[in-house]
């Protein structure tokens, strides 16, 4: 199979075009006659002489220039590990992967570059998913549309694609996940924070971040591009999660500290809370109360309405001056 983005088939122009007038290169995936197309406006492609039932009988331009691009951006992160235009095994559909990326942790990630609304987007994700492929879709510079300045007109297959990451979640509470704008001058743009602003397609973000392709990332967990300030982002975002952590466990020694059994210099007042506490249960139930009047104190011997515990089985009480003389030797 000749992969026409491969760099080894950049100066064999003459060579290719032969091949497919003499009828030795046919398409993969219909079995019908191609030509080489190469001229100064649109980027060197193959195409099908007739107009062929095929998936990739009418590749546009734009498509073409970004897929260029981005094959040879992906070679350059894992060189011999990119294939392209794999099938997606979906049942009763021709549906293609522009590329197939296997990572060196074994990770499969598909590129879709999308130019237009895509009808069976859920199918497409239930049937990567059943495959253990992670789908990243990157839009065209064409299907980026301005309501204002700093407010998106997203379409339906935009607001399904809408994707959140770790690179979202640094934003610290912010809602929303991200969509990633590709052109062929390898321009990228990467909405983060989308969030619904007006039903049922306005959508405000809360960061954008530009630059070249060049100065991208790939992600080799979830095959996503992202720049240095997401990086960057992501490492703030750690080290305040380690503090928070930090701190939660200093909270949680200092109230285990609090909780825990008073030292001996406190038995006085343990003593007295437990005394309180018998009083009060000594003095429930149904034995009328006659704290109003004088009772003897079962100590001193003296009648008194200045105790501190009547104790209903002898009908006495103990003082409040011979209370403090039973602390003290407590």
């Amino acid at each position: 199979m000749v992969n026409i983005l491969d760099a080894k088939w950049q100066q064999q122009g003459e060579l290719l075009r032969g091949l497919t007038q003499r009828g030795e290169l046919v398409c993969p995936h219909c079995g019908q006659d191609i030509n080489l197309r190469d001229g100064d406006v649109r980027r060197r492609h193959f195409a099908h002489r007739t107009l062929a039932d095929c998936p990739f009988k009418e590749p546009s331009a734009e498509v073409l220039d970004i897929k260029t691009t981005l094959y040879q951006w992906l070679e350059s992160k894992m060189p011999g590990n990119v294939q392209m235009d794999c099938r997606l095994e979906m049942p009763g559909k021709e549906v293609y992967w522009d590329f197939l990326v296997e990572s060196e942790n074994g990770k499969r990630f598909g590129y879709w570059i999308v130019d237009r609304q895509v009808r069976d987007r859920t199918e497409r994700f239930d049937a990567a998913e059943k495959q253990g492929i992670l789908p990243v879709i990157l839009h065209t510079a064409s299907v980026l549309k301005f309501h204002t300045d700093d407010i998106l007109e997203l379409t339906a297959s935009q607001r399904a694609f809408r994707k959140r990451s770790i690179y979202d979640v640094v934003l610290q509470g912010k809602s929303g996940g991200h969509l990633q704008f590709l052109t062929g001058h390898k321009d990228l743009k990467i909405f983060r924070g989308l969030s619904l602003l007006h039903k049922p397609n306005l959508y405000e973000w809360d960061v954008l971040r530009s630059g070249g392709l060049d100065d991208a990332f790939f992600d080799d967990a979830t095959g996503e591009l992202f720049f240095k300030e997401d990086q960057d982002a992501e490492r703030v975002f750690e080290e305040q999660q380690k503090q928070r952590g930090k701190k939660r466990e200093e909270d949680k020694k200092a109230s285990v500290q609090r909780s825990a059994p008073v030292a001996s210099g406190m038995s006085y007042r343990t003593s007295t809370l437990q005394f309180k506490e018998s009083v009060v249960r000594e003095s429930s139930g149904n034995v009328q109360n006659r704290f109003n009047q004088p009772v003897e104190c079962e100590d001193c011997g003296q009648m008194t309405c200045d105790l501190v515990k009547w104790i209903p089985k002898t009908g006495k009480c103990v003082c409040r001056a011979c209370n403090k003389i039973r602390l003290s030797k407590a």
